[in-house]
């Protein structure tokens, strides 16, 4: 903490302490060229659900195929005539009572190729969102910097200096105390927002390389 001793040997605290210094590492990929990527579930949700509608059409159609059957052996007449004998039965559908089914079947098949361009379309944009929050974070967060809590910090120590010698009014050292403390909240405000975008891009991108994935851990706000 800044400490600002009184005359009377009272300990008043004008500052916060020291925050963590830690920013999430880089994604290690171009974020300008990012697409939608099959890791996330609900792309592999609707491919699979265009598969499945697809394999169905398949075996609609399959049915609708007529059922051959053959038939053969050796009889015996009532007459007297013995000899081998070959049958072949197709049944004829007077009605296709299956293309309805198939039809059905191939609409279906059209709505979860819809349903697959939407959820990518959607994803499209979630990632799109998520690129630019993390990237105006984390331009934010490189202006801020350490120079910024630096010289707050140097501010206050000469005010205290100043303050001690008499040449400065108690109000002035708490300004400039004020200041630190804005710096540091400030800073450590940009650091956990940063840290929820970073998260949020993980999410929208259905995760990152493991190279790209942090080796710390969170650093607390204080």
């Amino acid at each position: 903490m800044a400490l600002l001793i009184l005359p009377e040997s009272e300990v008043l605290e004008v500052g916060p302490s020291g925050l963590e210094s830690e920013v999430p590492p880089d994604p290690g990929m171009d974020l300008a060229t990012l697409e939608v990527t099959s890791r996330r579930h609900e792309i592999a949700a609707a491919d699979a659900a265009v598969e499945a509608a697809s394999a169905n059409v398949r075996l609609t159609r399959a049915a609708r195929l007529p059922d051959v059957t053959a038939t053969g052996g050796y009889k015996r007449q009532s007459d007297g005539f013995r000899g081998a004998f070959l049958g072949v039965a197709i049944p004829i559908s007077l009605f296709n009572r299956s293309a309805g089914a198939v039809a059905g079947a191939e609409a279906r098949v059209g709505a979860m190729e819809t349903r697959l361009k939407l959820t990518r379309r959607q994803i499209d944009n979630d990632l799109r969102r998520a690129v630019e929050t993390y990237e105006s974070l984390k331009r934010r967060s490189d202006l801020l910097g350490d120079e910024e809590l630096d010289a707050s910090s140097d501010l206050l120590q000469i005010a205290q200096v100043a303050y001690d010698l008499g040449e400065m009014e108690l109000l002035e050292l708490l300004d400039a105390a004020g200041a630190l403390r804005g710096a540091r909240s400030a800073d450590a405000q940009v650091k956990a927002d940063l840290w929820t975008a970073y998260y949020n891009l993980e999410r929208a991108m259905g995760g990152f390389d493991i190279a790209a994935e942090p080796s710390t851990t969170v650093p607390e706000i204080r």
